[in-house]
């Protein structure tokens, strides 16, 4: 695995870990007594940045490439999808 997927893989369980706390503080936040507000505030700011989905990156499963994704629901750069489809290895794709 390339050094970028390593940091994604990571990005994602930290982000499925810690993103429902975060939520929660985000709410206190937005709507509450200004003190609570305040130590919300101060817990968000303490959390890694790399706890939020916001920060995760869509990337192919095979090269790592971020940009040119062909879909959502496929997991290839469109490099990667033009050569697959040409050999045939992709079900139900052809040529128009």
């Amino acid at each position: 695995m390339s050094s970028p997927l390593q940091r994604d893989m990571i990005r994602r369980h930290r982000a499925s870990t810690q993103e429902p706390s975060r939520i929660l503080l985000k709410a206190l936040a937005r709507k509450g007594h200004p003190n609570e507000r305040f130590r919300a505030f101060l817990d968000l700011s303490k959390k890694p940045t790399d706890g939020s989905f916001v920060r995760v990156r869509k990337r192919c499963s095979l090269t790592g490439r971020s940009r040119g994704l062909v879909h959502r629901s496929i997991p290839f750069s469109r490099i990667l999808f033009k050569k697959r489809a040409s050999q045939g290895l992709l079900p139900m794709v052809k040529k128009l």
